[in-house]
């Protein structure tokens, strides 16, 4: 099954099963919470590889 089809996250407003990306409640049509958009974790995980990659050129110098 792909990530997109695969519910992981319930509105808050409605509990209403949500699935992974979308910005908006299926059923009451409320703003999901940021963390179940894809620009969310791919910015966590730049920030969190590049600033110790970062860190280390910064410290070689």
């Amino acid at each position: 099954m792909r990530l997109d089809q695969q519910r992981y996250f319930h509105c808050k407003h409605c509990s209403h099963k949500l699935r992974f990306g979308r910005r908006e409640c299926g059923a009451c049509y409320q703003h999901t919470p940021v963390y179940n958009r894809f620009i969310f974790w791919l910015v966590l995980v730049l920030l969190l590889t590049v600033s110790p990659l970062a860190s280390l050129v910064v410290a070689a110098v």
